[in-house]
This record gives C-alpha cells, sequence and structure tokens, in this order.
C-alpha cells in the first residue's frame, strides 16, 4: 500500500500530532478554559512539548502573572474571544 508525504511526516514527526491532539483538545474545552497542566492531560502531550505549541496555539493560551504565593502560570482556552476576555481582565 502506497503511503503519502503526509502521512510519513505524521508517523515520524511528534509535533504534528501534537498539534492535532491539541486541537482536538481545545475543541472539547469550547467556551471553557483549564489550567496547563489539565490541559496537557486532556491533550495527552507531555509539559515539556508544550513549548512547541505555545506559539502556535497563542490565541488559545492566557498567561497569568505571578503573584507572591505563585510563579506565573498558563491557562488554555477552548474559545479566542473568552481568551481575549481573559487578558483584558488581567490589565485592569
Amino acid at each position: 500500500m502506497k503511503r503519502s508525504y503526509d502521512e510519513f511526516l505524521t508517523a515520524t514527526d511528534s509535533r504534528i500530532e501534537g498539534a492535532k491532539r491539541i486541537e482536538k483538545a481545545l475543541k472539547e474545552l469550547g467556551n471553557g478554559w483549564e489550567p496547563a497542566s489539565e490541559f496537557y492531560r486532556r491533550a495527552k502531550i507531555a509539559h515539556w512539548q508544550s513549548r512547541h505549541f505555545r506559539e502556535q496555539f497563542a490565541p488559545h493560551v492566557v498567561v497569568l502573572p505571578r503573584t507572591p504565593t505563585s510563579q506565573g502560570r498558563i491557562a488554555w482556552v477552548g474559545d479566542t474571544k473568552l481568551a481575549e476576555k481573559m487578558r483584558q481582565s488581567l490589565t485592569k
């Protein structure tokens, strides 16, 4: 059976598979959000892999500011309009 070059890339490049998993997880979130650790479990990607995808999916990522008790954290948001609204509320 012949396979296409795209099938080869999908099978050998974890970034392509990871992006597909993130797209699926974002659809599952719908109009909600999750902290990064929960989102990575949902998307079935390792935390260290996330750096490959934050720029690609930047409209879905909200960086929460540092506080005296925690370092800045990341939230993944299913809807880009909600993500923008969350970012705006953080700057007030």
